[in-house]
């Protein structure tokens, strides 16, 4: 059965069961304007929440809100529409007119869906395995219980079904409230299955991690904070980190590499930064910690193959060490990402991998530099945007590259005015689905059946 279909059926279900009595109730302490959207959302949302839970392997927060906000425009839409399907084979040029009217309020509908996907915890992760099994009995068996006290509303609640309804409040604040903002993770979370990228949450400052092997990963930048930084791979459940990419010589990038060393061990790090920089001294003065790690400066067309269940390959596209501006210096990796079981000629197979390109914080001049000498990758699907996207970063690289997906590590109400308007903008004209840890927090994605998709960590 489609997916579509049965979200159809849920919600008709819940409308027709449940949605009068609701409505009825709600009319006694609200408008009757008021209380029909609210008991047509609420009565819907009870009753699809357990088929989008496996679907959107989380709970969408902001669903109730949003389709009060967007119920008052359906109508505009179906109306019009219907009508323009029935009169298109006898007045195709009046329904034209029809289908563009219906397009204005169908936009105003889908304006609202981007906002409320945007919010923060706007998907809050629910548990897989056995433990999120349990937690939607949990909640079915709540919904039924809820279900029943509102069909027979005079009737008093049995206490199985206050402790049912009690419960399920626990399970969906426990899930909801946002305890990805402190340094451990949700109480029976793990992280998706199948993940082969992820955008750490590390506050004003840059980390991500490229999977390589089951509890084993790429690191590329650390952040600032120590803390962070080992939540972060603690959540991804990462106990060995293959290589530790360091972009340059600021301490937002390598700040966090104690928390690192204390989630995983780190078998060698490459680095980039002004001459004479050393991350394993830099690391040393900064808090006492000694890494005995192998350490090396990238190379300019420096490569590796990592093979096994996620492979990935790796170039080096820039590694600087004589700029003046240290956010010059910067690493430039370029990595590919494939699926094993994708079919050979699909994004994701091995003959045509994802792309994604990370800069550091390299600036604008120099990167206008490294375009017009064609020394920046051509093929680009997922980029980490420059310096946080500050507007010093510029707009060339992300036009070069047209990403399909975008990423921004960047501290919530920052000072610096990170990410700049410019280039927000151009990344929105582009058509990239952009990622910021402001917005977004850590974020994982999976690749799978040509798709690259995002689940939310926190």
């Amino acid at each position: 059965m489609e997916p579509a279909f049965q979200l159809s059926v849920a919600a008709t279900a819940g409308i027709v069961l449940v949605g009068a009595r609701l409505k009825d109730m709600f009319s006694e302490r609200l408008p009757v304007f008021i209380a029909a959207p609210l008991a047509l959302a609420v009565s819907s949302q009870l009753f699809v929440t357990p088929v989008l839970l496996p679907l959107a392997e989380g709970v969408t927060l902001y669903s109730i809100p949003a389709n009060i906000l967007a119920g008052p425009l359906l109508p505009l839409v179906t109306v019009p529409g219907t009508l323009a399907a029935v009169l298109s084979t006898t007045a195709p040029w009046f329904s034209t007119g029809l289908l563009w009217l219906a397009g204005l309020p169908g936009s105003g509908i889908a304006m609202i869906g981007y906002a409320a996907a945007s919010l923060p915890q706007a998907l809050a992760p629910w548990p897989e395995g056995l433990t999120g099994w349990v937690l939607a009995a949990v909640y079915t068996a709540a919904a039924i219980a809820l279900c029943r006290m509102v069909i027979d509303f005079r009737s008093r609640p049995r206490t199985g079904e206050k402790l049912l309804l009690g419960s399920a409040v626990g399970v969906l604040a426990a899930v909801v409230v946002p305890l990805g903002a402190l340094p451990i993770p949700l109480i029976g979370q793990s992280p998706p299955e199948g993940w082969r990228l992820a955008l750490c949450d590390v506050g004003q400052g840059d980390m991500l991690v490229v999977r390589t092997g089951e509890h084993a990963a790429i690191v590329v930048d650390a952040g600032e904070e120590p803390e962070l930084a080992e939540a972060c791979l603690s959540t991804l459940a990462v106990d060995q980190v293959e290589i530790l990419m360091i972009t340059h010589d600021h301490l937002d990038h390598y700040g966090g590499i104690p928390g690192v060393a204390e989630a995983a061990m780190i078998e060698e790090i490459v680095y980039s930064g002004d001459a004479g920089w050393s991350v394993v001294e830099a690391v040393e003065a900064q808090d006492g910690t000694v890494l005995q790690v192998p350490e090396s400066r990238g190379r300019v067309g420096q490569s590796q193959d990592q093979e096994g269940a996620y492979p990935v390959t790796w170039q080096v596209w820039a590694a600087a060490d004589y700029h003046s501006n240290t956010n010059d210096n910067s690493l430039v990796v370029h990595f590919g990402l494939w699926d094993p079981e994708t079919a050979a000629g699909a994004v994701g197979s091995a003959n045509d991998p994802l792309r994604l390109l990370t800069l550091g914080d390299l600036e604008e001049e120099i990167a206008g530099l490294l375009l017009g000498r064609n020394a920046l990758p051509n093929v680009v699907d997922v980029l980490k945007v420059s310096h946080h996207g500050a507007a010093n970063g510029g707009t060339a690289v992300l036009k070069h590259a047209s990403p399909s997906v975008a990423l921004i590590g960047v501290g919530e109400d920052n000072d610096y005015g990170h990410p700049s308007d410019a280039v927000v903008d151009t990344l929105n004209d582009l058509g990239a689905a952009t990622y910021r840890t402001d917005e977004h927090g850590t974020v994982g994605f999976i690749l799978s059946e040509e798709k690259f998709t995002p689940v939310p960590l926190e």
